[in-house]
């Protein structure tokens, strides 16, 4: 059983957002990516919300237990041979966590609004490298 201390909510989505913040820019560059193999931008930006969750449900986990704010419980072990207890620590499952603590989505309130700005971002660059790329065309056919 997983043992989860006080967490103030507000510091919590705070602490999540400066998370997401820390990979805007390979989050940004997924999406170009996305976008550069002819992938259009609302099929990209659902695959890119879909990266987002996944991996800052691994991100926050880590966060908590980094924190403190989570911790695993304690398994009593019996050896019958000895007759002894030993108690044993054991590391928290992402499992026993509650979803409210670990969904991106449910944590911020503006979520839909940092999805449209990495998609906004991504969709700046693959315009810009598309405009390079034409220009380099053309001074390649003078």
């Amino acid at each position: 059983m997983v043992t989860i201390r006080h967490i103030n909510k507000e510091a919590y989505a705070a602490k999540a957002l400066d998370l997401l913040n820390v990979k805007w820019e390979g989050y940004v560059n997924y999406a170009l990516g996305l976008m550069k193999d002819n992938m259009s931008p609302g099929v990209a930006g659902e695959r890119l919300e879909k990266k987002v969750c996944s991996e800052m449900e691994d991100v926050l986990f880590a966060h908590l237990i980094r924190s403190g704010k989570i911790s695993g419980g304690y398994r009593h072990q019996y050896y019958h041979v000895t007759g002894y207890y030993r108690t044993v620590q054991r590391e928290p499952q992402k499992s026993e966590v509650p979803s409210e603590l670990l969904d991106i989505r449910r944590l911020l309130t503006n979520y839909e609004e940092v999805i449209g700005n990495i998609m906004a971002d991504a969709e700046e660059r693959w315009i810009e490298a598309e405009a390079e790329k034409y220009a380099r065309e053309a001074k390649e056919k003078k």
